[in-house]
């Protein structure tokens, strides 16, 4: 009513529901849960036997583990090193695919199958440990912490196909008969708002809004 629907633009999607069946629970089945508190501790115990008894891991958030650089700074100890010591020893828990470090991501020197994860990195808010868990495990937290208070989730890795609506903005009535990449929809947003697209913006603009 303020400023009239064509100078209004109203986009909406989602990233999909999913609702995972819990697992057999039998002696043959294969375990499905991986505990970042657990894993939290584990491996502090593991580079305390190496470096000494100290907080080196400072907690675990989405698939990241930060270490306590400060700490390992003040120890003079090799950011790098320890940062492997502790991929080796995170890749053997149940349920972990792959991990890669901070170093690694950055200087290109990560597995295939971890390629994607140097899109996240940030240097910084990133962690120093990334992680990669199987299809179908269950991330269970035990106790809510300043990095870990998420609630327990299952991984998936199939991407759930959900709509996406463009509305107002003089936008013409038509339904598109293929499928969007997400990874659209933003450089669209920006081209119509006439401003620059987010740094990582790698897909062109819709080009079916393009031609009202």
């Amino acid at each position: 009513r303020t400023v009239g629907l064509k100078n209004t633009l109203i986009f909406l999607t989602s990233t999909g529901y999913y609702q995972a069946e819990e697992p057999n629970s039998d002696a043959n089945s294969q375990p499905t849960v991986f505990y970042p508190n657990r894993c939290e501790s584990l491996l502090n115990m593991y580079l305390m036997a190496i470096y000494g008894r100290e907080q080196w891991v400072e907690g675990f958030f989405d698939n990241q583990i930060y270490l306590d650089r400060k700490l390992i700074e003040t120890k003079n100890i090799n950011l790098k090193e320890i940062q492997q010591k502790a991929a080796e020893f995170v890749i053997q828990f149940t349920g972990v695919q792959d991990v890669a470090t901070y170093y690694q991501l950055l200087f290109g020197e990560e597995s295939t199958s971890m390629s994607a994860y140097r899109n996240l990195l940030n240097r910084n808010t990133s962690g120093d440990i990334f992680i990669e868990l199987q299809p179908g495990i269950k991330v269970v937290n035990e106790k809510e912490t300043a990095f870990s208070a998420t609630k327990d989730y299952r991984v998936r890795n199939t991407a759930v196909v959900s709509p996406v609506i463009f509305f107002g903005f003089d936008i013409k009535p038509q339904k598109v008969g293929r499928t969007i990449n997400a990874r659209e929809i933003a450089p669209t947003v920006s081209h119509i708002l006439r401003i620059r697209s987010p740094n990582g913006s790698s897909a062109n603009v819709l080009s079916e809004l393009m031609r009202y």
